[in-house]
């Protein structure tokens, strides 16, 4: 609601509490949702009471984003040469409120993933699946009943039925070589082709500790000391 009235500030407070705890209590900040927020309150400064408190707000809370966000800073600070009229300058985009409805987005994204919630509600995601589902499940029934066969007795369906990325999810993860699912004694790790395996799995391709070893799915070798540990 204090984001729908372009008012910035709780939700910056929520968001730099949330990076404080994450980091524990210390180190650079580098939370995307902190910059955009800084960057929107930078641009509502400098449009409603001018240069000097918006640079004054710039150096106090952009500094700490410098390493990874230089880019979009330059692009602010390029705002301040046309603060009288940014609406007619390069920097006019800034000004638009698809901004801020991309940050209200971000924002309530950011608070269900610290709750452990969807974002989205499980049941209308089920149902727009399903119903990207339907036409190829009736062509697939219709094929079966010219068949006389019962296909709702299968385990599997034997077709592929793409619902996109938007409706491809990761929250398990199961190794290609074992079929086993990641456990904390057998966590994924990723190769530097970019494959990933089971920690167990990866043991077994690492006959020798000192010989590299092929990835079973392409053709590059890798040693076991340059594979990750990734977290889902």
């Amino acid at each position: 609601r204090e984001l729908q009235s372009h008012n910035l500030m709780p939700a910056l407070e929520w968001v730099k509490k949330q990076e404080k705890a994450r980091q524990g209590g210390a180190g650079a900040r580098n939370s995307s949702l902190e910059f955009k927020l800084h960057s929107m309150q930078f641009i509502k400064l400098l449009t409603s009471e001018g240069c000097k408190p918006a640079l004054a707000y710039a150096r106090q809370n952009l500094s700490a984003f410098a390493g990874s966000h230089m880019l979009e800073i330059r692009q602010l600070m390029g705002c301040l040469l046309y603060h009288n009229n940014i609406s007619r300058s390069p920097y006019k985009e800034l000004l638009s409120e698809t901004h801020w409805e991309g940050i209200q987005q971000d924002f309530m994204r950011e608070c269900c993933n610290v709750m452990g919630q969807a974002c989205e509600s499980p049941l209308l995601v089920a149902s727009a699946a399903g119903a990207l589902a339907i036409p190829t499940l009736a062509k697939f029934a219709m094929v079966m009943g010219k068949k006389q066969a019962d296909w709702t007795q299968m385990d599997h369906l034997p077709v592929e039925i793409e619902l996109g990325h938007a409706f491809t999810f990761y929250s398990i993860f199961a190794c290609p070589i074992s079929r086993d699912q990641a456990s904390p004694d057998d966590p994924p790790m990723m190769l530097p082709c970019g494959h990933v395996l089971s920690k167990q799995s990866l043991t077994k391709l690492n006959k020798s500790n000192t010989k590299p070893f092929k990835c079973p799915y392409c053709p590059s070798e890798q040693k076991f000391g340059d594979c990750k540990l990734i977290m889902f």
